[in-house]
């Protein structure tokens, strides 16, 4: 959105980082608490004020359409952006490729070869799980690459093949 309003929804570190890197786009970035007051440190408020951020705290009632514009309700009142950016970060979920034996990293993401197969054979893994990333355009190309590697992998073990049809 060069040049545009955004509202980036999120707090702390991760809130902080998406905002500064939106910034590179446009200088109109407002940084919303999505619960209430910022969990931010005071050197990340002064980055962001730095900047040129606003830092609003939540919380951030749901967004609404009007016209061309999406309106986010605030303590504050009313805001109104051309885009809103979720900031909210993930958390990974892990915990049955963890207990199927999959080695994972520090985050806890299991660790893939470059066809997202995990250490554990049979077991595949993409998207956020894998990369602490946060990108569905991501996620979806990792989600095509354990798609073909499943049906490559199914068919090493046996020939796939449609059956014929009676008349």
């Amino acid at each position: 959105m060069t040049d545009r309003r955004v509202g980036v929804i999120g707090t702390g570190g991760h809130g902080q980082s998406e905002a500064l890197f939106l910034r590179i786009f446009t200088r109109d970035i407002t940084l919303i608490a999505p619960d209430g007051t910022h969990g931010l440190t005071r050197d990340e408020r002064q980055g962001l004020a730095d900047a040129g951020v606003t830092v609003v705290d939540g919380p951030c009632g749901p967004l609404r359409a009007v016209d061309e514009t999406l309106v986010a309700p605030t303590p504050q009142g009313d805001l109104t952006f051309d885009a809103v950016y979720p900031a909210l970060g993930s958390v990974i979920r892990s915990e049955v490729a963890v207990a199927l034996g999959a080695r994972a990293n520090e985050e806890g993401c299991p660790e893939v070869d470059r066809h997202q197969r995990t250490t554990v054979p049979g077991l595949y893994a993409a998207g956020d799980v894998t990369k602490d990333l946060d990108q569905i355009s991501h996620a979806m190309g990792e989600a095509a690459v354990v798609a073909t590697t499943i049906r490559n992998d199914l068919a090493d073990q046996a020939p796939m093949l449609r059956e014929v049809l009676a008349d």
